[in-house]
Order: C-alpha cells, then sequence, then structure tokens
C-alpha cells in the first residue's frame, strides 16, 4: 500500500475514533487543570493511539477509550523535546518525554502529538520543579562551600548554565565540575531536601529565551537565596 493511502487511512481511524468521549477514572482528591486532544505512544514498535491528555497537580495522563494508556509522574520526566510532525497528524507537533529516577535508572519514553506541543512542553519544565521552604535552603546554603553558593547563586538568577560557564564561574576544569556538582552540592541537597537540586538536561524550555535549550545544567527547584534578613515577612 502506498505511503499515501496509509496517511488517508490513518486520518480517517483519528475521525472516527470515539475515546474522545471516554474519561479516565481520577484519584478522589485530583483534579484536573489542563484537557487536550491527541495521540500517544509508548514505544517506538507500537502504533498511535488516540484519545485524551489530562493534567492533574501531580501527573500527566493520557486515556483512550476510558483506559489509561501512559502516567507520568512530573516528578519523574528528565528531558523533554518537541520533535517534527507525523504525516498523519498534520497538525500536530509531537513532545517526546524521556522519564527516570534521579539517577538515570530505567529510562522511558513517552511520545504525546498535540497542536501546543511548545506550550505544554514550557507548562511541564515549570510544574516539574517544587519549591524549596526558606528554611530548608537556609541549612542548604549553610552546608555548603563557597564556589558551591556562588553557583546556587548564578543558576537561581538565570535557571540554567552552560559546563563552560559553571566550570570557569568555579574555576575548575569543565571535566570535574559534574563531580563537584554531585559531591559537594546534591549530595548535601539530598540529605537536606531529599532530592538534587542541580541536574544535566539533554533538552529542556528555557522560559527567557523562549525555546529549548540543549546540554545545560539546571536548577531545579525554584530557591530564595536571599539572606533570610532580607525576606519579606509572611
Amino acid at each position: 500500500m502506498a505511503m499515501v493511502d496509509v496517511a488517508i487511512k490513518r486520518r480517517k481511524m483519528l475521525r472516527k475514533d470515539v475515546s474522545f468521549g471516554a474519561f479516565p477514572e481520577l484519584y478522589p482528591d485530583e483534579r484536573t487543570v489542563l484537557e487536550r486532544r491527541g495521540a500517544c505512544r509508548t514505544a517506538l514498535k507500537t502504533g498511535w493511539r488516540t484519545g485524551r491528555l489530562f493534567l492533574t497537580e501531580k501527573r500527566l495522563l493520557f486515556a483512550h477509550g476510558g483506559r489509561i494508556l501512559a502516567e507520568v509522574p512530573y516528578a519523574s520526566i528528565r528531558d523533554m523535546q518537541v520533535a517534527k510532525r507525523w504525516p498523519f497528524l498534520k497538525r500536530s507537533r509531537t513532545l517526546v518525554l524521556t522519564c527516570g529516577n534521579d539517577n538515570g535508572a530505567g529510562l522511558w519514553k513517552v511520545w504525546l502529538a498535540v497542536k501546543d506541543a511548545s506550550s505544554l512542553a514550557q507548562w511541564l519544565c515549570w510544574t516539574t520543579g517544587s519549591v524549596v521552604r526558606a528554611r530548608a535552603v537556609d541549612e542548604l546554603l549553610l552546608m555548603l562551600d563557597a564556589k558551591s553558593r556562588s553557583l546556587i547563586r548564578h543558576l537561581s538568577e538565570n535557571r540554567d548554565a552552560s559546563t563552560k560557564d559553571l566550570a570557569r564561574l568555579l574555576a575548575c576544569e569543565e571535566k570535574s565540575l559534574s563531580l563537584h556538582i554531585d559531591q559537594r552540592i546534591n549530595a548535601v541537597a539530598r540529605r537536606i531536601i531529599g532530592r538534587d537540586v542541580v541536574v544535566f538536561r539533554k533538552s529542556w524550555f528555557d522560559a527567557g529565551q523562549g525555546e529549548f535549550v540543549g546540554n545545560n545544567w539546571w536548577l531545579v527547584c525554584p530557591l530564595d537565596v536571599t539572606s533570610p534578613a532580607d525576606r519579606p515577612a509572611l
């Protein structure tokens, strides 16, 4: 069968899909904050399924026929990028999510075809970061050395930076930057707040530039690094 015929057949299947009207069951305390129609696949060898994309306060869901095909907790998203349009989904770009643990183990991907993929990616980038309490920030900064505190302050102002820029800031070699961040910053952060605060992203959305940036270091938890005396009263 010609590629054109295959594309026409798939578009007809999308139009006939009745799963758009079916909703998945959510947790009793869960609230949907955004909903979109689209298509999803969870592996390169599997086909696309049409349905609805749901964003709740804690996770992303994609449902087909009332059944959840993909569930992505926001904290599990490691990287994301907006990819090309597929032949049978000409109006939609594809958002590719790479998910897994903080240590990079058990990585898996989800492909989502939605009309506003870039806006969705931007929203997810900001949602994955959770605010850290001021007391934990004070404790974290107190435990860091001077160079590590300067790196945190630099990222709190810019949110991301290249390996070259951070190595220059710390006056160290680029190849030793990752070790410094892991042993002197994230190791302390894991003890105090239970997670890494500086991570390397292959692809992430920079709101300041309004575009995706590749191969940069990011501050994943919004931190208030001003001194306690400078903070406004609550």
